[in-house]
């Protein structure tokens, strides 16, 4: 049940009138609750940190018709699972809580001890505590409830086969499951940035001109300190002292080393002489916005494919949360077209974001 925001969550009060702002067949979804979920989400996004009121305003205006629908949609469920007296018996919650938490953790390709371990860091507890603190949530019972309710009456429709997994994996295999090709490369530079110039000027084309030749005189001088460069390197010396002694770059301090990078993530320049070269190459001076290069290339990192076993289990999970969101939605509609549901102060139903 996304729409139900998780008990450890801290959120602060939103400032507005906590009204009943919809009534699902007598029962009232109030602003507060919609404003408990907007902000959670609002949290997770901003890594825990305060909301503004007015970011959180905005977000407000963004999500409340999407969030609104959502809760209508549980609630008509949350009532229908009523009807059908299916009550949790003890440790059911629980356990059920686990498993779907397992399969989330699965599903992104953490391990359950690293999770734990995050877990333990971030919030200082552990993980059987806060499945026992979660599993006496009533939101929470209610999707225990509500998951048992569409499991006993639509199976068939959350059944995932091994051919919808390979399927999705073929489909998406290209995009979500390979590795492009990276290369490693450790670089020497000469900055080509002038310093500023000092001094009163008649006008403004006098500073204009000066900045031009304090640039001009920046960028020949750092030409002829990387020629000087480039022949002690051919002459013998280590790149990697080398770049101690020269380099601009922070990377100066790992002996110029820059690691493994992709296409996209490097200057045009520097990208197209980085992947052009063969291991061990030294290139010939490059010049980027930033200055001028030596390229030495360390490594070479062909595409991969990520094997099928490897995230099977992660398409899995995603298709079966996206069956169950599908099979919820479908009953939810069933329910609406019989149910009451009333937007108080709003002439028609409230406007949904589609």
């Amino acid at each position: 049940k996304t729409e139900a925001a998780p008990a450890t969550a801290e959120v602060a009060p939103a400032k507005v009138e906590d009204k009943a702002v919809a009534i699902v067949n007598g029962v009232e979804i109030k602003q507060s609750a919609i404003d408990k979920v907007i902000t959670a989400q609002m949290m997770q996004f901003t890594g825990g940190q305060p909301v503004p009121e007015e970011q959180l305003n905005m977000f407000r205006q963004q999500m409340q018709p999407r969030i609104l629908e959502a809760m209508v949609n549980t609630e008509l469920i949350d009532q229908e699972v009523a009807k059908s007296g299916i009550k949790a018996k003890d440790g059911e919650v629980a356990k059920f809580l686990e498993a779907q938490l397992v399969k989330m953790i699965q599903g992104s390709g953490m391990t359950l001890d690293q999770y734990k371990e995050m877990l333990q860091q971030r919030t200082g507890k552990k993980f059987a505590d806060v499945i026992a603190e979660e599993a006496k949530n009533p939101e929470q019972v209610k999707s225990f409830l509500q998951m048992e309710y569409i499991k006993k009456n639509f199976a068939k429709d959350l059944e995932v086969t091994e051919a919808d997994i390979k399927k999705e994996y073929e489909d998406n295999k290209e995009t979500m499951f390979s590795k492009p090709a990276t290369v490693k490369a450790s670089h020497i530079l000469i900055l080509t940035e002038a310093k500023p110039v000092e001094g009163e000027f008649a006008d403004d084309a006098a500073k204009v001109a000066a900045e031009k030749a304090a640039q001009e005189t920046a960028q020949k001088e750092a030409k002829a300190t990387i020629e000087k460069v480039q022949k002690e390197l051919k002459d013998g010396g280590d790149f990697a002292e080398l770049a101690k002694k020269y380099s601009g770059c922070p990377s100066k301090e790992n002996g110029g080393d820059l690691g493994d990078f992709g296409k996209g993530q490097m200057v045009p320049e520097f990208e197209k002489a980085a992947f052009s070269m063969k291991v061990g190459e030294v290139s010939d001076i490059v010049e980027t916005q930033f200055g001028y290069h030596l390229i030495k290339k360390t490594g070479d990192n062909p595409p991969t494919v990520t094997p099928f076993e490897e995230v099977k289990g992660q398409i899995a999970t995603r298709l079966e949360m996206m069956k169950l969101q599908e099979t919820q939605k479908t009953l939810a509609d069933k329910l609406l077209k019989t149910a009451k549901v009333t937007y108080p102060g709003q002439a028609t139903p409230a406007p949904v974001a589609k």
